[in-house]
């Protein structure tokens, strides 16, 4: 992300925006931080992932999730795109914890054929929601570059 100070001259209304884009930035690369030690405190020896291990991940993206909730941004579109960042959050730590029960079994698995349906279906929900995230800070990045606020993102869709 970028900092306020690479960008060029600005109208107030814009480094108003831009400021409060640096505090939903400065939350998300926290959260990025924080998932990380997260997920390698959470590993076994062996280096795979364990079921306590991502029960206590998916405590990250919530505590992320309550911090952009509490927000009051002025820029109603970034006030959008903060719930539907912590919409993505917490659909995350769902996912984390769906997947929590099959971490003992994943160990085995040599294909994804070997999951069965459930834990399959766990797998495809962790994905989704991770790239609905990603497309939602693909947008927040934009916005914050100047690019025209995406209507379909005007209320939570995650």
């Amino acid at each position: 992300h970028r900092d306020l100070h690479s960008f060029p001259t600005r109208r107030s209304s814009d480094l108003a925006r831009y400021a409060e884009c640096q505090q939903i930035y400065t939350i998300t690369e926290a959260h990025t931080e924080q998932a990380g030690t997260a997920y390698e405190e959470g590993l076994a020896a062996d280096g795979t992932r364990t079921r306590e291990g991502l029960l206590a991940e998916a405590e990250v993206p919530l505590r992320t999730a309550e911090v952009l909730e509490a927000l009051a941004l002025e820029d109603e579109n970034l006030q959008s795109l903060s719930f539907n960042l912590a919409a993505g959050l917490r659909q995350m730590a769902e996912a984390k914890r769906a997947m929590a029960p099959f971490a003992d079994v994943e160990r085995t698995i040599t294909s994804a054929n070997d999951r069965s349906v459930a834990h399959q279906a766990s797998v495809v929900k962790r994905d989704e929601t991770s790239r609905n995230y990603g497309g939602v800070l693909r947008a927040l990045e934009a916005y914050c570059d100047g690019d025209e606020f995406p209507p379909a993102l005007a209320s939570p869709i995650l």
